[in-house]
């Protein structure tokens, strides 16, 4: 199952003693150096809220077993000045009666052993959809005395389905591992609590509190990845860009079977060529955006999301050296565009978003992104990277398509004087409210990786010819 993939990343939590297990945490790191977070729920501190200080034995299991310890004493929050290395964050809405807002962050100071391990997506939860993860159950501890050596052997799965997904919880139908009807719901699942749950490989939440009573059955609430990211905003813990774009590009080789030599050569050449010699940085890519374009839906960080960045870097690996665009201005380029023998100047904007191309161009309207009146292009061509999708989105949008999502929303604005919707539409050239000639396009990233970067195998002319057809069959 994919969801328990993350099995490295699960921290065993203990307070005072490293037998006293009290839950269970997932690890999320921020850049080399930065130190790291550890996203966990409240009430396994309820106990200690009066301490000055908590003794935390905390042990991540590597990949081979490893165990990898931090035991220092912490201290929780208070909720003024800045959050330090060794701070204990709870939410502060948080009731210790009803475990609302069961949320909390442990900062932990920056561990070499750390570059082992590699961050995760923080995505939102879907009903019917599976969820899994590693915990460390109370019931799994051993009588005798706990040693880091029998670490790896105390952990255990957690699996279930999402059933309903809330604002700020998620209702999760589990799958009971009880084998005696005598055990109760509470023994099950205690030192499950903070277990992260991932589904179709993004992180939705952590197990907070059972649902409903002892009839309820074999349910939980977990908190919502959302939570988390607005506790992190709320408290100055938001990640900083990357430092570089190599994970990200030797994820994209990583998609590439070993069989295609040629397609590998080329991934590899770009980046020796753009990344490892820093002429592809990730501050390219925050350039003079125009307002709206980042403001799209988007329920995860884009600083640390892999989906966004891989799309960012699989555009990057095919329009500098096929287009001859220079890294610098990756966030902003145009190129000629040939139809009909006119030849269009047309911005590229990359789009990354998890709303449908409709109602991104809805948005795009309503945040007057169309309104081109100051610009000397002729258009807008889109690279989409929808989140929604499994991988990256792999259709395009023609020109005569974009026109009927925009013919559609013009209907919609019908309660608009004419001329509020023309300032809103000035791409579209509207006249009399309802003559259009649309100026925009898209293809999608998806798309380009696999006819262009797969396809193309390592022969720049056929990948420049590649891109050029997808580029005139979306603006045709």
């Amino acid at each position: 199952m994919e969801n328990l993939n993350r099995k490295k990343l699960s921290v065993r939590i203990a307070l005072d003693d490293i037998s006293k297990v009290k839950g269970t945490g997932i690890l999320f790191l921020q850049n080399d150096g930065d130190g790291a977070l550890i996203f966990s729920v409240a009430h396994i501190f309820d106990r200690k809220i009066s301490e000055d200080r908590i003794n935390l034995f905390l042990n991540i299991v590597g990949d081979k077993d490893q165990v990898y310890s931090v035991h220092e004493s912490f201290k929780l929050f208070s909720g003024s000045g800045n959050v330090k290395d060794n701070d204990i964050v709870l939410h502060p809405d948080y009731d210790k009666k009803s475990l609302d807002n069961d949320l909390a962050i442990i900062k932990i100071s920056w561990k070499e052993w750390m570059r082992e391990f590699t961050g995760f997506e923080i995505t939102s939860g879907i009903e019917e959809k599976e969820v899994g993860g590693w915990g460390f159950p109370v019931s799994m501890q051993p009588q005798q005395e706990v040693n880091e050596q029998l670490i790896p052997q105390l952990k255990a799965a957690f699996r279930g389905r999402i059933e309903n997904v809330q604002k700020k919880v998620i209702l999760i139908n589990y799958e009971s591992s009880k084998v005696d009807s005598e055990i109760d719901r509470n023994n099950e699942t205690s030192g499950f609590s903070g277990t992260a749950l991932f589904s179709e490989g993004g992180f939705v939440g952590c197990v907070s509190k059972l649902a409903g009573n002892d009839t309820a059955g074999s349910r939980i609430f977990a908190c919502a990845a959302n939570q988390y990211i607005e506790l992190m905003c709320k408290f100055n813990l938001k990640p900083k860009l990357p430092d570089s774009l190599n994970e990200y590009g030797k994820n994209i080789l990583n998609l590439i079977p070993v069989e295609k030599k040629a397609t590998r050569n080329f991934i590899n050449e770009q980046i020796k060529n753009l990344i490892d010699t820093g002429k592809l940085k990730p501050c390219n890519y925050m350039g003079d955006n125009k307002e709206g374009q980042n403001n799209l839906k988007c329920n995860g960080f884009r600083e640390i999301c892999r989906k966004y960045w891989e799309g960012e870097v699989i555009s990057a690996f095919c329009f500098i050296p096929l287009k001859e665009v220079k890294p610098e201005e990756v966030s902003y380029f145009c190129i000629k565009v040939q139809t009909n023998g006119d030849v269009k100047i047309v911005k590229v904007v990359f789009i990354c978003t998890e709303l449908t191309m409709s109602q991104s161009i809805q948005k795009l309207m309503d945040f007057s992104f169309f309104n081109t009146s100051d610009q000397k292009e002729d258009g807008i061509l889109f690279l989409w990277n929808n989140q929604n999708d499994d991988a990256y989105y792999h259709g395009t949008l023609s020109k005569s398509d974009s026109m009927n999502i925009v013919r559609k929303i013009t209907e919609d604005y019908l309660t608009f004087d004419i001329e509020d919707v023309q300032e809103r539409m000035d791409m579209f050239h509207i006249v009399e409210g309802d003559k259009l000639r649309c100026n925009i396009a898209a293809i999608g990233v998806g798309q380009i990786r696999d006819t262009v970067l797969y396809s193309g195998n390592g022969n720049k002319q056929f990948m420049k010819n590649m891109l050029d057809s997808l580029i005139e069959n979306a603006w045709s």
